[in-house]
């Protein structure tokens, strides 16, 4: 079955992934640093790519939600974490928070864009806080997920 005929099969065929980070992340604080999710958890129609472009590359044109967390390890109080969406390499949207004191902090950005099928949609990270940071790994601490909705 091709993607384009997949619409008429949604339920087993409708493009969906999860990828996620296995290894933490050493973070130069004020640098913009490509996330490398290194194992998919799951891909329906394989357009994630680990290999080269590490994002999400549709198959089909539409609209897509897209869903990435990101945890950091402990920061400076006062401290914000960005996430920068990136479509083809341009930004497409930020997502700021700030960190308490000394703890962990994650951070979320979740969007609903519209998808020319092989965009490459892929995400940088980015802090403020005194010294380096780790992004800290795992399924449930830095994950990138998507769906197609239309």
């Amino acid at each position: 079955m091709t993607p384009q005929q997949s619409s008429k099969h949604p339920k087993h065929y409708a493009s969906k992934f999860r990828a996620y980070l296995t290894a933490n992340l050493a973070l130069v604080s004020g640098v913009n640093t490509p996330i490398p999710f290194d194992v998919v958890q799951f891909d329906t129609l394989g357009e994630f790519d680990i290999l080269v472009n590490n994002g999400f590359i549709p198959l089909q044109t539409g609209y897509y939600f897209i869903s990435i967390w990101a945890h950091i390890q402990s920061c400076t109080a006062g401290t914000w974490i960005e996430l920068m969406p990136l479509i083809n390499g341009g930004t497409v949207g930020d997502r700021i928070t700030e960190a308490l004191n000394l703890l962990p902090e994650a951070t979320a950005y979740h969007g609903l864009y519209y998808l020319q099928q092989a965009d490459i949609f892929t995400c940088t990270i980015r802090h403020n806080s005194v010294g380096n940071r780790n992004l800290i790994a795992g399924l449930f601490n830095t994950c990138f997920s998507g769906f197609r909705v239309g």
